[in-house]
């Protein structure tokens, strides 16, 4: 989000709510980390967090950490302790990241951390944060990593509705997030079942009743190959018989160019299906030389029939 697109956002808003600076929003905290070389500065009972960690979290909120310091190692460094309902935002290296801890916590040097005020609902901020991910990405320089500075970060402006309002939002917020998640364990569930119908299908087919064929139950339907026990009436054949004919890609770089013959690359194929709006076109001149005068029409379906029997083959 450039800074005119973080503008025109703040200049949409409701006239009704106020703008101000993230520091409006609470008590801003940065992070520290304890000398590594002091071993009685760590394995303690206070829960210390890093960036790294939350890359692989999938949830909003921060219910435990890898690692714990002891209280000589708080005291040590510039780490702080965060009351449960801070907002952790990672402001170095990674940026943007944010979750809500549910524990008393403290953190590393890579975030900016906010103790939110009474006029300020972690759960609204926790979505707006990750909406403003962009003008925090463009205001996040270094010459070694991407680094936000505590300046800059604090003095972003956001909107700031009245507390209920906020409120309101984000139960919305969360009641879709409850949905997708629901709905991925639902998309989760179907592909464990499509793998197993896959491998049933494929190596037991149906019956003329439209069943699945059982080798155990129905014997005599099945006979020995050279792929192991197949449905009698199926057939082993080579690969080659299947097509036209398969062809290698090209090996050689290519100049692509806005027109052209359609030229694919192994990104292009997703799921057994080809991507053509993410494919490069070639020149009429360089097709001919990398495919030998084969006609593209025959060329491409090929390629086609080999990606597909690969995706078939390979789920």
């Amino acid at each position: 989000m450039s800074s005119s697109r973080h503008q025109e956002y703040l200049d949409d808003l409701p006239v009704d709510w106020e703008k101000v600076p993230i520091d409006s929003l609470g008590t801003i905290y940065s992070g520290g980390t304890p000398r590594r070389d002091q071993p009685s500065f760590w394995s303690g009972k206070i829960a210390w967090v890093t960036p790294g960690e939350l890359t692989s979290l999938n949830n909003k909120y921060l219910t435990k950490t890898r690692e714990f310091i002891s209280e000589l190692g708080l005291t040590s460094s510039s780490a702080q302790m965060l009351p449960s309902g801070s907002l952790l935002v990672t402001t170095r290296a990674t940026i943007g990241l944010v979750v809500i801890s549910k524990i008393p916590v403290c953190t590393n040097q890579g975030f900016k951390n906010i103790v939110p005020n009474k006029l300020t609902n972690s759960n609204f901020y926790y979505y707006l944060l990750k909406y403003i991910v962009s003008e925090m990405s463009r205001l996040a320089m270094g010459s070694t990593f991407d680094e936000i500075s505590r300046r800059d970060f604090s003095t972003i402006i956001v909107p700031r509705p009245e507390f209920q309002e906020q409120q309101k939002i984000a139960e919305i917020l969360d009641t879709v997030d409850k949905a997708i998640a629901l709905t991925q364990t639902h998309i989760s569930k179907l592909k464990l079942a499509k793998a197993g119908l896959l491998h049933d299908l494929l190596t037991k087919g149906i019956d003329e009743h439209g069943e699945l064929r059982n080798p155990t139950r129905n014997p005599q339907q099945f006979k020995d190959s050279s792929l192991g026990r197949i449905p009698k009436d199926w057939d082993v054949v080579n690969l080659e018989s299947l097509c036209e004919r398969i062809t290698d890609g090209s090996h050689q770089s290519v100049t692509t160019s806005d027109t052209g013959i359609p030229f694919l690359y192994v990104s292009c194929v997703r799921d057994g299906q080809i991507l053509w709006e993410q494919a490069a076109k070639i020149s009429d001149l360089l097709y001919t030389q990398i495919s030998k005068g084969r006609e593209p029409k025959s060329w491409l379906n090929i390629i086609y029939c080999g990606w597909f029997l690969r995706s078939c083959c390979s789920s």
